[in-house]
């Protein structure tokens, strides 16, 4: 029996496949575009129907009366328009309408789903709002509540509540104009059917929109198929969710592991209908798809959130496959609650929070012309460009710069001061304080003699010293690479001694607690790739005193954050002990970035902290990087 239900629910989801792939094809006629003037592109409104009306109005795409006034320009939403806010269903029909209305001028509005649109299909309601249920209310029969009720009354644990709790107990749980938006967004109602028909990802022009990021199904697939894949998948999933709530099975109290859990078990319960069983089944089937997957283009956030060096290969990957130039994203909001740029331009942020009561944001358009990409931020006159991600390693107040912060560390006042007995030179753990903020900072003080010798032995002492300077030379190296990894460090007299000031990152955890207490990482971003670059790094500049207490993480993301680079600058020309069993792996980006590096360079910005032959032996260590890269790229 369960085999010819497995049968049936795969040859159902290629008949799926293929008829999702025909209504796609009818009714989006293409996902890619070219040839538009005007683009204009919003991010994750989550319910906030007066910011999304406002910004519409500000960049001319509606009238007053909000319909269409953008003529032949392209509407392209990234998804997230459900969930957490208000007026939800006032933003859908809005955009419904606007689709309609566009196509008469010659425009278009696109719509890249975003993974609270499928949530909401299938049957995932964890962030829907009070209102947002409540807008359907009108809708809502007596009928549909006396039935929804009827069944309610029949699950195990009613019979011993009265009438009376009963209702109570069902009118808390299922407000009014619950089953009314529940219908509406099944895969026959006004809401889901209409979702059905958008798509994952939109190409408009040289531009690749999408929710989440640059998943690598996106470098492996071409778009169309890509697309169908990806809503074949949903609906699958939509549908037969809907199966098992009618059957009693499901609820949207809960999250897609207890739906999933729960199919499990009901897949090969015997006691239940053929019906319950095929339906449970291609649940599972859908959810081993891509489109549920946080690996997937819904919820990726690598593109947002890894470190560059590291991610971009699989970013040039994609963009290569799609033959694009860029991508748009929503899904990740950014620390500055602006538009912003990453990875030269290959990854525009657009998620600024629009939704201002929960996210602390602002409201913001991105506008692509001829004038190349700008953004109009609500109430806001004139134009900008989309700011340049900023390196921030380490959390600061205030939303500050690494130049913010290093001329904090420059001149504020010290405050407070304890010793951290960790390590043979013991640092300081400092407090600062200026115009009312207060940072930690590590004070190194530790400059041992480097007098050259003779010979062979001229560098002996130099290969064997711990000094404070290397550390902010460590960090100019990094920006000058943008690696992302190192803190901010400076140099700083304090009571009359020179030493390194370097920012103090809180909450970070080492690797050898992570070993000793086996904590699992479940960061966005692997740590493999990160490790990759810390390798890389650590045989750049010889660091010879890597330990498992010193590779440290982020624990709210599970972010690398490479600390402790006093014992440094070698003038060796192989790898630091620890690596030198290590397979050095790095990407093309990694690779331009080491390439780019020269003697001049090198000498006007650490001069002051490493000699000549420190920089000739790094110089060294960089050929070798790239040589031994180039051989492991050849076929």
């Amino acid at each position: 029996m369960l085999r010819r239900l497995l049968l049936n629910s795969f040859l159902h989801l290629a008949i799926l496949v293929l008829a999702t792939g025909q209504a796609f094809a009818k009714d989006n006629a293409e996902t890619r575009h070219s040839g538009v003037s005007r683009v204009v592109v919003f991010a994750d409104v989550h319910g906030a129907y007066e910011n999304l009306t406002a910004i519409l109005r500000q960049v001319g795409i509606i009238d007053e009366r909000n319909n269409w006034s953008g003529g032949d320009s392209y509407l392209v939403s990234t998804g997230d328009i459900l969930d957490r806010g208000p007026r939800s269903r006032e933003a859908l029909d809005l955009l419904m309408s606007l689709q309609t209305q566009a196509g008469k001028t010659g425009g278009r509005v696109l719509l890249a789903l975003g993974n609270h649109e499928m949530m909401n299909m299938i049957g995932d309601w964890r962030y829907v709002s009070e209102q947002e249920i409540a807008g359907f209310a009108d809708d809502e029969t007596v009928e549909q509540r006396q039935a929804a009720y009827a069944s309610y009354r029949r699950q195990p644990g009613q019979e011993s509540l009265s009438d009376d709790q009963a209702q109570a107990e069902f009118d808390e749980q299922y407000p009014a104009g619950y089953f009314a938006r529940l219908e509406a967004f099944s895969p026959q109602g006004k809401y889901g059917s209409w979702l059905l028909e958008q798509a994952v990802v939109h190409i408009v022009n040289d531009t690749l929109f999408a929710h989440g990021g640059l998943a690598p199904v996106i470098s492996e697939t071409p778009l169309a198929e890509l697309n169908q894949t990806l809503m074949a998948e949903i609906r699958q999933y939509a549908e037969a969710w809907h199966a098992l709530h009618g059957a009693g099975y499901v609820s949207s109290k809960q999250n897609v592991a207890s739906s999933v859990a729960i199919a499990k078990t009901l897949s090969t319960n015997e006691d239940v209908s053929d019906e319950t069983r095929l339906a449970a089944v291609e649940l599972l089937a859908a959810n081993d798809g891509v489109a549920l997957n946080t690996n997937g283009p819904l919820w990726y956030r690598g593109s947002a959130l890894c470190y560059p060096l590291s991610e971009g290969n699989n970013t040039i990957r994609a963009l290569q496959k799609q033959q694009v130039q860029r991508a748009v994203l929503g899904h990740t909001i950014t620390a500055s609650r602006k538009v912003e740029n990453r990875d030269d331009g290959r990854i525009i942020l657009l998620d600024t929070g629009m939704l201002t009561s929960v996210y602390g944001g602002r409201t913001a358009a991105l506008i692509i012309d001829e004038h190349g990409l700008q953004v109009s931020y609500l109430d806001h006159e004139g134009l900008e460009p989309p700011l340049v991600q900023t390196r921030k390693v380490g959390a600061r107040p205030n939303n500050m710069t690494d130049d913010e912060l290093a001329e904090f560390l420059r001149t504020a006042s010290v405050i407070g001061s304890e010793a951290i007995p960790v390590g043979v030179t013991q640092p300081t753990r400092l407090t600062l304080e200026k115009d009312g903020v207060q940072l930690q900072a590590i004070f190194k003080t530790e400059s041992t003699e480097i007098r050259r010798g003779r010979g062979p032995n001229k560098n002996r002492m130099l290969n064997t010293s711990d000094r404070w300077q290397y550390e902010v030379a460590a960090y100019r190296l990094d920006r000058m690479l943008g690696l992302d990894m190192v803190p901010v460090a400076v140099e700083r007299n304090i009571n009359g001694e020179d030493g390194a000031l370097i920012f103090w990152m809180d909450g970070l955890i080492s690797l050898l607690k992570k070993n000793r207490e086996k904590i699992s990482a479940d960061g966005w971003c692997r740590l493999q790739p990160q490790h990759d670059l810390m390798y890389v790094w650590d045989t750049l500049i010889y660091n010879d005193d890597r330990t498992q207490q010193n590779v440290t993480y982020t624990q709210d993301d599970w972010m690398l954050k490479l600390i402790d680079q006093s014992r440094s600058f070698r003038t060796y020309r192989n790898k630091p002990p620890y690596v030198r069993e290590r397979e050095l792996r790095m990407t093309q980006k990694m690779a331009d970035r080491l390439a780019a590096l020269d003697s001049d360079q090198l000498s006007a910005e650490l001069g002051a902290y490493v000699n000549r032959d420190q920089i000739r032996a790094l110089l060294k260590r960089r050929d070798s990087l790239i040589n031994n890269w180039a051989e492991i790229q050849s076929p």
